[in-house]
């Protein structure tokens, strides 16, 4: 370990993008990406949208080479955004900070939409504890046929 350089004696030397930040300079920074990321994420989720906000904005994802849709199921609605926004933990926190469990009971709201590449099949995917509830959800109710979203 004596090998070890202190690289913060030798950053005044290094190009400034080099230097090594303290802790409380880390801790900015990811506050100030967290606070864009959530701002982002407010402005681009779905509440409960029609067939076809979902399917432009799972098209959307699908054109920019992106995963697929991430979304959650709570008091009875439904709420999508582009996977790249954040994830699942991102979303409750963002949305709906009250709910403080993880664990298995997050399972039974995270829903996920992905977009096969070969066939353009579209996949809902959920725990099987509340698939049944989502898809006689009037939202979902006659929306699918063969695993394709119908746009309407």
């Amino acid at each position: 370990m004596d090998d070890v350089p202190d690289f913060k004696d030798d950053q005044k030397d290094w190009p400034k993008d080099h230097w090594i930040l303290s802790d409380e300079e880390v801790k900015a920074r990811w506050q100030i990406e967290q606070a864009r990321a959530k701002e982002e994420f407010i402005n681009g989720y779905l509440e409960n949208p029609s067939s076809r906000k979902l399917s432009n904005l799972l098209r959307s994802c699908r054109d920019n080479g992106r995963e697929g849709l991430r979304g959650l199921f709570v008091n009875n609605s439904f709420y999508w955004w582009d996977a790249f926004l954040g994830t699942h933990t991102d979303g409750t926190q963002w949305l709906f900070p009250e709910i403080t469990e993880f664990g298995h009971k997050r399972n039974e709201r995270e829903i996920e939409l992905h977009i096969d590449r070969v066939d353009n099949t579209i996949y809902l995917c959920a725990d099987k504890s509340i698939l049944d509830t989502i898809m006689q959800h009037p939202k979902m109710q006659g929306k699918w046929l063969n695993g394709c979203l119908i746009e309407k």
